[in-house]
């Protein structure tokens, strides 16, 4: 018995290093290491949207949409996670199988990221609740907005509890709105956010902003100096990609991305993007 614990126990020791580098690829460590490296970098600093995505759809269409997001920062970055189903009970080759298709998935967004010319850092996270996590991870990276998929194992909490950022949750309905006119619709607690979201997709597709609903008094006046720029356009027929304030509605006849506001109330943001846009306006188109 003392030498098959012997045995065991040299053989352990053995295998750790090898097995450790199989399941941790250098590439892997290597971008651990460049992430902590740039802490307390300009980098860091950078406008930030963080990603919250499952294997396979809607990936491709939130890292797509992430991307445009940041078009117009200076320093900009897109932290993707990407969520995996627990696999307890898989037997070793079947859970390095899965580990595997799951690296391939996010590599591949990953790629379309950089494509875009939008620096990016790629994790995989194994979890029950996204969503928590998510809102964890969008305050201790200093995210400016989180977006995740309309799904409701993706809601990020709320209330006292919700992170700082907006946060933007996409109902996907066929590939109407992926490209083409912005649509934001005002009207509720959320309208800071959502101006903001739909004044960067829409300037990252060189027009417009349509807008509809009461942007009440708080943003008249901000409003109207957009309109004035050419940047803010009344809405016109056609699909497009709508922004909305509140929660997913299982009714959504297109492509819509629902914004809910964070701890902060994104004035700041909003200000300074406005002003930048107003001083470099679009064609109004």
């Amino acid at each position: 018995l003392f030498v098959i614990m012997v045995v065991l126990a040299v053989f352990t020791t053995v295998i750790t290093e090898p097995l450790l580098r199989l399941l941790y690829p250098k590439a892997l460590v290597d971008r651990e290491i460049a992430e902590a490296e740039r802490i307390g970098s300009e980098q860091a600093a950078a406008f930030r949207v963080l990603v919250g995505t499952p294997e396979g759809d809607p990936g491709p269409a939130l890292a797509a949409l992430a991307a445009e997001l940041t078009t117009g920062e200076d320093h900009r970055e897109v932290a993707l996670v990407q969520f995996s189903v627990p696999t307890g009970g898989l037997e070793v080759g079947g859970g390095l199988e899965a580990m595997a298709t799951s690296l391939d998935s996010l590599h591949r967004l990953e790629t379309a990221v950089e494509a875009a010319g939008v620096p990016v850092f790629a994790r995989s996270r194994t979890t029950d609740d996204p969503g928590r996590l998510l809102g964890l991870l969008g305050d201790e990276s200093v995210s400016d907005l989180i977006l995740v998929p309309a799904d409701a194992g993706y809601a990020v909490p709320g209330g006292t509890q919700s992170p700082l950022a907006p946060t933007l949750r996409l109902s996907l309905v066929g590939e109407e709105g992926t490209t083409g006119p912005v649509r934001a619709h005002l009207g509720t607690e959320n309208d800071r956010a959502v101006l903001e979201v739909g004044l960067r997709l829409s300037r990252s597709r060189g027009q417009a902003l349509q807008l509809d609903g009461d942007p009440g008094r708080k943003l008249g006046a901000t409003i109207e100096a957009l309109r004035s720029s050419g940047d803010v356009v009344p809405v016109t027929g056609g699909g497009a990609l709508e922004v909305r304030g509140g929660s997913p509605s299982r009714a959504a006849e297109a492509t819509t991305v629902w914004v809910q506001l964070g701890r902060d109330d994104g004035a700041a943001r909003l200000t300074e993007l406005t002003d930048r846009l107003i001083a470099s306006p679009t064609t109004g188109e």
